[in-house]
């Protein structure tokens, strides 16, 4: 059967390279940590001979990374009873004057908010299908995955002060992102259909933030995951 359709699902840690004016970058990466990836995807397989094949499809994948920033407040009580002064009289008795103050307190408060990257791609890969003994079958595939439309929630800095940005006005790309992408698979072959887990690496080519002077950005990922595929007969 040469026409194959899939489904699969990945969970993995992602990780960011980030270049750029070297005060804005360096606090981009003491507030950002990247966190992981989920990619999720429907596909279709052509055999070209049982063993060699081409796949497409579409994915929906989406990075998550945790911003904490440590923030200082400073705010004013007013205390109606507080020792203001100690008065010691000439026989050397002390007497406390009780009064209202403005007492100044600081405290440490830590903002921690949640950046999401949320991506329609297409993948094109090619690849190997070996079968292991009578039931079981590994699967390679190689190559580009396109970034069709993206979308972003969350807050980063938005310049060397720390001004805070809404991730929606970033200057990242909306769309013609560009990663290579291997997936290799251990399957349980049935007669038309096969089911199993599998491992996936995928890694940016290009820069995934637009063109500007503060920063450039790439994102790369490792994962695993399950996957499921039936003969169109």
């Amino acid at each position: 059967m040469r026409w194959w359709i899939g489904a699969s699902a990945h969970y993995g840690l992602s990780a960011v390279s980030r270049s750029g004016t070297e005060d804005y970058v360096k606090k981009r990466d003491s507030e950002e940590t990247a966190l992981d990836m989920l990619q999720v995807g429907l596909d279709v397989r052509r055999y070209l001979n049982p063993h060699f094949f081409l796949q497409s499809g579409v994915y929906f994948t989406q990075w998550t990374d945790v911003r904490e920033r440590m923030l200082k407040e400073t705010f004013t009580v007013a205390d109606s009873n507080y020792l203001i002064a100690r008065l010691i009289k000439a026989d050397g008795t002390m007497q406390d004057v009780y009064g209202v103050a403005d007492i100044v307190h600081t405290r440490t408060v830590t903002e921690e908010t949640y950046n999401r990257y949320s991506l329609v791609e297409l993948p094109l890969l090619a690849g190997i299908s070996w079968p292991v003994g009578e039931h079981w079958r590994l699967d390679g595939a190689l190559g580009p995955v396109f970034g069709l439309l993206s979308s972003r929630s969350g807050i980063i800095s938005g310049d060397q002060n720390g001004t805070n940005l809404p991730l929606e006005n970033a200057p990242y790309r909306n769309s013609a992102t560009f990663s290579g992408m291997l997936r290799l698979e251990w399957l349980y072959a049935g007669r038309d259909w096969s089911a199993g887990v599998g491992i996936m690496a995928r890694m940016a080519l290009n820069d995934w933030a637009e063109t500007n002077p503060l920063f450039s950005e790439k994102r790369h990922a490792i994962g695993a995951g399950l996957v499921f595929r039936r003969a169109i007969r």
